[in-house]
């Protein structure tokens, strides 16, 4: 007698099952190659995005080495909205073949940086003024970040060191130790450099 309550009880579960099936199916089927071409869809639009970045960093790389900077190809580079970081660098560049500290100022101040980022790259397009002088690139990076007090110094001491002008170097050190307030690693550098000075002299 059990025995077949049991049976009974497995086709009315098989009946329940085949009638859900029957029922859910086709839903299921839908939401699975939904999911499937979705994940399909992300996968190519990834793809093609780093396409473009990959792109746009052979562009930039083709832009700017090999001596002259191609203008061309950099104001192309410029205007591509799907270059990401590489458009914002050819933007810069573009700015910075001016020469004009004030117009790469605009420029660093009109693209989405946080605000690290954008002092990172005030300074080192600074040492790209070194040669207009200390006040010019001092200037330039102030603005962009008051933390960043003594990098113009800095810059212009290495920019003299290099040119092997130690009395412009010994200007550029005194004004770079009138800076109170630095960082740790930015003084551990300015006890360097004055070492190294005495040592050229």
């Amino acid at each position: 007698m059990s025995d077949l309550f049991r049976e009974v009880d497995e086709e009315l579960q098989k009946d329940r099952l085949k009638s859900f099936g029957r029922r859910f199916g086709p839903i299921i089927g839908m939401v699975v190659i939904i999911v499937l071409a979705g994940a399909a869809i992300l996968s190519y639009l990834d793809s093609q995005a780093q396409n473009d970045r990959n792109k746009a960093a052979t562009s930039y790389y083709l832009a700017t080495s090999g001596g002259a900077v191609s203008k061309d190809e950099l104001a192309a580079l410029a205007r591509d909205e799907r270059s990401g970081i590489y458009g914002i660098l050819a933007r810069l560049e573009e700015a910075s073949e001016q020469n004009d500290p004030t117009a790469l100022l605009t420029a660093l101040q009109a693209e989405e940086l946080n605000p690290q980022l954008r002092a990172g790259m005030a300074r080192i397009y600074g040492y790209h003024f070194a040669h207009l002088g200390w006040q010019d690139v001092e200037n330039f990076v102030n603005l962009l970040s008051p933390s960043m007090a003594g990098a113009a110094a800095e810059i212009e001491f290495l920019a003299h060191i290099a040119d092997k002008n130690t009395d412009k170097a010994a200007e550029a050190l005194t004004r770079w130790q009138d800076v109170e307030r630095v960082t740790p690693s930015m003084a551990s550098r300015r006890n360097e450099a004055a070492i190294y000075l005495k040592l050229m002299s």
